[in-house]
């Protein structure tokens, strides 16, 4: 699933790049398409804690608080 996940992410990375002009060229990269390659994404990040042993509430627990720690971090910076 990590590999499948990785490669997903790339897709992601490779799309946004050509939208900025990154890569050899600049082109149009359909938003539509984008927000696919997202929602696999989001499949794989899901399938793969589920195969951790991860459960939907356990994996909402640990985002809150990730989100806390990471909203901290930022304001401790302005």
């Amino acid at each position: 699933m990590s590999n499948a996940l990785a490669g997903e992410v790339g897709e992601i990375c490779n799309a946004t790049k050509h939208v900025l002009g990154g890569g050899t060229h600049q082109v149009k990269v359909d938003i539509a398409s984008l927000s696919e390659e997202l929602v696999d994404v989001y499949i794989y990040l899901v399938l793969l804690a589920e195969c951790l042993g991860m459960s939907e509430s356990g994996f909402e627990e640990a985002f809150e608080r990730k989100m806390k720690v990471n909203v901290d971090r930022m304001r401790s910076r302005k």
